[in-house]
C-alpha cells in the first residue's frame, strides 16, 4: 500500500482535490451571499458599502430595472430626477442607508400621497384610469408603488440628515452682526431740482437745440415715456370672425366637405368632456325623449357623457373649422409677402422702328372682342362663371354690432387692399359663421364691442393689441363656453410722437430736465475728482521721495556710466534717440511703482478731504444714522417689503441711503462711495463715517428666528444641491462607490431622455 501510494500520489491529490472542492464552495457561498445582501459578485456591475462595512453588490440586471423604474417614476415623483448613472447609483446607496437606518413608509403614506399627487380631482377618477395611465408609463402597480415607496424613504432620509444638523451660534452671532451693523453716513447731495432751477428756459428755443433733442434716437425714450406726449394707438381696420357653439351647425354642406377627414375619436370626445363638465355638464338632469327612458344620472353629479356626446362633436368641429380657416388665411397672407418681397423685373426698352418696316403699310385696326354673354348665376363675373364675386362688408345684422365709423367731420377710412385668402366675410358666407368689420377705434375701446365684451372678455382686446398689421391673431376662446374668435389687423396706426410744434413746452421740460441730471451728474463727478486730486496731491511728497527721485538717480547713474563706457571705447556718447528711449523706460516703472501706492491711498484717505473740498465747492453735507438692513433675507421668503416701502415714502432721501445706496460695499469708515444717482431726484457722493456691528444683547426673539430659518434655508439649500453630503459627488467618499458605470445614458427606445 506504501509502495503504491509512493507511486501514485500526485494522483490521488488530484482526486481528493475534485472531491472536495464542490464541498469547500457551498459552505463559502453563504458567507459571500450574507456580505454581499444577497448579490452574485461575479455578474455585479458595481459595488458600494455602507457606514456600518456591509458591501453592496449590484448586478447588471438590477441596475437596469432600477434605471428604468426611476427613470419613469421621477417626474411624477418631481424632487429626484433620474437622468445619469449617477443618479441611479444615488439611488440605490440612499435607499438602502435608509433601510439600513430603519426608515420605513407605511402603505397608509403612500396611499396618501398617490391621492394627493396622481388620483387628485380633474386627473385620474377611476381605478381603471389608473391602471391605463400606469401602462402608458409602461410599468406594473407594484413597480410603480414600490419606486415610490423608495423615493419617499429617500426623502425621508434627507430630513434626518437636515434635523441632525444643528444650527451653530456663532455663525448665528456672526450673520447678526454682519448684516445689523449700525452705520452714520456723510452724504454730499446734488439735487436735480436745486439745478433745474438755475437752468435758463431762453437756452432751450426750439431751434435748433429743441429740435435736435426732439430727433435724437437715444433722447427719445424720455419723449415716448409720456402718455401725453403721444399720439395713441388706433386700429384702423380689424376683421373679426367667429362662430358660437350653440349656432354652429355641424351638417352644413360646406362643413361637411371640408372636415370629410375629421371625426372625432372617442378618446378625443372623452377628453373634451373632462375639460368642460365643470363648467358646462353640471347637475341638470336630461328630458326623456318620446318612446325612451332617460339616461341615468352620473353618479359624480355630471350629465353622463353619452347625454351630451352631440354638443361635445359639435365644440370639437366647431374649432376644427376656424382652425382650418385659419390654416388657408395663414397661407394667404403669407404668399401675399412673398409676392411683395420679390422684385419686379424691368421691362426692357422698346426698340426703334427698322427703315423696311417704317415702310410697310400699317395693318387695319382689328374689332374688339364681342362681348361674351350675361351670366345669370354671377352677374358680377359674367366672363368667368366659376370666380365668385369679391366679399364685400356686410350689413349688420340682428346680432352683431355695426362697424365703429369715424367721429364727425372727419373721412371715412380707405378699405386696405387684403389677399383673397384672408377674406374672412367669404368664409363666414361659406359655413354659416359671424362676421365683423371694426374700425377705426382705440385700444381702450375695442374691449366694449359686443358680443366680444360679454363673451371674451379681455382675452379679444388682447389679441388684437399684441398684433401687428398685416397678421392674424390665433384661435381663442377666451373662457370656451359661447363662441370662438379669429382676428385679421388690415390697417393699423401704431402710437406716435406729436409734432414738436403741439408740444414744445413739454419737449422743453423734458430737455430741461435731462440737463439738470447730466449737470447734477458732473458736479458730483467734479466733488469725487477733487477728492482723489488732493489725495494725489497729499502724497506727492512721499512718492517723489520713495520712487521717483531714486528712479531719477538710477537712471542718471546708468546713463552716466554707458557714456563713459563708451568713451573708453573712443564711441560717441548716447544720442537724443538713445536717451529718450531709456527716460521712457524709467517712467513706465516709475507709473508701475507709483499706480498700486495711489489707488491705496485713494481707497484710504479719501474721507479725509470730504468735509473741505465740500466746503471749497459750497456743497451741502448731511449725516445719516441707521441700521443696515439684511438684503440677503430681502430676497427671500418673511422679508417685509411693505415695511421698505413706507419708509422710502416717509424719508426719501434716508430711505434710498439706507436701502438703495449700496452701503453694504463700505466696510471701514473713511471708505467713499463714487457718486450714485437716485434717478430723477439728486445724486450722492457717500462717506462711511461711523460703523458699529449690532449686540448680541440687542438681539429681539423675532429676529433670532428670521435667523435660524434663514441658516435651515441654506442647510436644506447645501443638501439639495451636488455639493451635499448625499450628493452625487459623494459616491465615492461616502458609499466607497466601485464601478465602470459612470457616463450619461443613452436615449430610450421611443428616443425621450430618462426623466423627461
Amino acid at each position: 500500500m506504501y509502495q503504491f501510494t509512493q507511486k501514485h500520489n500526485k494522483i490521488i491529490l488530484i482526486v481528493v482535490c475534485v472531491v472536495l472542492l464542490p464541498f469547500v464552495g457551498f459552505s463559502f457561498y453563504p458567507i459571500m451571499n450574507r456580505i454581499t445582501g444577497g448579490q452574485e459578485l461575479h455578474s455585479a456591475v458595481g459595488t458600494f458599502e455602507m457606514p456600518a462595512g456591509r458591501v453592496h453588490a449590484v448586478s447588471a440586471t438590477r441596475f437596469e430595472e432600477t434605471y428604468r423604474r426611476t427613470s419613469r417614476v421621477g417626474p411624477v415623483f418631481g424632487a429626484f430626477p433620474v437622468k445619469t448613472y449617477d443618479d441611479v447609483w444615488l439611488h440605490l446607496t440612499q435607499v438602502a442607508e435608509a433601510a439600513a437606518l430603519g426608515v420605513r413608509v407605511s402603505d397608509a403614506r403612500l396611499e396618501e400621497f398617490i391621492t394627493e399627487r396622481i388620483r387628485r380631482p380633474g386627473r385620474l377618477q377611476t381605478v381603471q384610469q389608473y391602471r391605463e395611465w400606469l401602462k402608458r408609463l409602461r410599468l406594473s402597480p407594484r413597480e410603480f408603488e414600490e419606486t415610490l415607496r423608495e423615493f419617499l424613504m429617500r426623502l425621508e432620509l434627507y430630513f434626518l440628515h437636515q434635523s441632525a444638523d444643528r444650527v451653530d451660534l456663532n455663525t448665528l452671532l456672526e450673520q447678526y452682526r454682519e448684516h445689523n451693523r449700525k452705520v452714520t453716513v456723510r452724504s454730499v447731495r446734488v439735487g436735480i431740482d436745486q439745478v433745474r432751477a438755475t437752468l435758463d428756459p431762453v437756452d432751450f428755443p426750439l431751434k435748433p437745440r429743441l429740435e435736435a433733442f426732439y430727433s435724437d434716437p437715444s433722447r427719445r425714450f424720455l419723449l415716448t415715456a409720456k402718455p401725453e406726449l403721444m399720439r395713441p394707438r388706433v386700429f384702423e381696420e380689424v376683421h373679426v370672425l367667429y362662430g358660437y357653439y350653440a349656432k354652429f351647425d355641424p351638417e352644413h354642406a360646406a362643413v361637411k366637405a371640408n372636415l370629410k377627414d375629421y371625426e372625432p375619436g372617442a378618446e378625443e370626445i372623452q377628453r373634451e368632456y373632462e375639460n368642460w363638465k365643470f363648467v358646462l355638464y353640471r347637475d341638470a338632469p336630461v328630458p326623456a325623449e318620446a318612446g325612451t327612458e332617460a339616461p341615468p344620472p352620473a353618479a359624480d353629479g355630471f350629465k353622463p357623457l353619452a347625454a351630451v356626446r352631440g354638443d361635445v362633436v359639435k365644440r370639437l368641429k366647431l374649432r376644427r373649422t376656424m382652425e382650418l380657416i385659419r390654416a388657408e388665411a395663414e397661407e394667404a397672407r403669407a404668399a401675399a409677402e412673398r409676392a411683395k418681397s420679390v422684385p419686379e423685373k424691368p421691362t426692357p426698352p422698346a426698340e426703334p422702328p427698322s427703315p423696311e418696316k417704317a415702310a410697310e403699310p400699317a395693318l387695319p385696326a382689328e374689332a374688339p372682342p364681342a362681348a361674351p354673354p350675361e351670366n345669370p348665376e354671377n352677374p358680377e363675373n359674367p366672363g368667368n362663371p366659376e370666380v365668385a364675386a369679391p366679399p364685400q362688408d356686410p350689413a349688420p345684422s340682428g346680432n352683431q354690432a355695426p362697424p365703429v365709423l369715424p367721429a364727425a367731420g372727419q373721412d371715412p377710412p380707405e378699405a386696405s387692399p387684403t389677399p383673397a385668402g384672408l377674406h374672412l366675410r367669404a368664409h363666414a358666407d361659406r359655413y354659416g359663421l359671424e362676421f365683423q368689420r371694426i374700425g377705426p377705434v382705440d385700444p381702450a375701446e375695442i374691449r366694449r364691442i359686443a358680443p366680444f365684451e360679454a363673451d371674451v372678455g379681455d382675452v379679444f382686446a388682447d389679441e388684437i393689441g399684441a398684433l401687428r398689421e398685416g397678421q392674424l391673431s390665433s384661435l381663442d376662446a377666451g373662457t370656451g363656453e359661447k363662441l370662438v374668435f379669429l382676428a385679421y389687423l388690415a390697417k393699423d396706426r401704431p402710437a406716435e410722437l406729436k409734432p414738436l410744434e403741439a408740444i414744445e413746452d413739454a419737449v422743453r421740460g423734458v430737455a430741461m430736465d435731462e440737463a439738470a441730471r447730466e449737470k447734477a451728474r458732473e458736479l458730483a463727478d467734479r466733488f469725487y475728482d477733487a477728492l482723489e486730486d488732493q489725495v494725489v496731491a497729499a502724497l506727492e511728497p512721499e512718492l517723489e521721495k520713495d520712487i521717483r527721485a531714486p528712479l531719477r538717480q538710477q537712471q542718471n547713474e546708468e546713463i552716466a556710466a554707458e557714456n563713459a563706457e563708451r568713451a573708453g571705447q573712443n564711441k560717441p556718447k548716447l544720442s537724443e534717440e538713445e536717451l529718450k528711449t531709456i527716460e521712457e523706460r524709467y517712467a513706465q516703472r516709475i507709473k508701475e511703482q507709483e499706480t498700486p501706492r495711489i489707488e491705496q491711498a485713494k481707497r484710504d484717505k479719501l474721507g479725509e478731504h470730504f468735509e473741505a473740498v465740500a466746503r471749497e465747492q459750497g456743497l451741502e453735507v448731511a449725516d445719516f444714522t441707521f441700521y443696515l438692513p439684511w438684503r440677503e433675507v430681502g430676497r427671500r421668503p418673511g422679508y417685509d417689503f411693505e415695511r421698505e416701502r413706507r419708509e422710502i415714502e416717509r424719508d426719501p432721501v434716508g430711505g434710498f441711503l439706507k436701502y438703495r445706496a449700496g452701503l453694504g460695499a463700505l466696510r471701514e469708515p473713511g471708505e467713499v462711495t463714487r457718486p450714485v444717482a437716485d434717478p430723477g431726484k439728486a445724486v450722492f457722493v457717500l462717506k462711511l463715517a461711523a460703523s458699529e456691528p449690532a449686540r448680541w444683547e440687542d438681539l429681539d426673539p423675532r429676529t433670532y428666528r428670521r435667523l435660524v430659518e434663514a441658516a435651515r434655508r441654506d442647510q436644506s439649500f447645501r443638501l439639495r444641491t451636488t455639493g451635499d453630503p448625499l450628493g452625487p459627488d459623494r459616491l465615492e467618499e461616502r458609499y466607497r462607490l466601485k464601478t465602470s458605470v459612470r457616463h450619461r445614458p443613452d436615449a430610450e427606445e421611443d428616443g425621450s431622455m430618462p426623466g423627461q
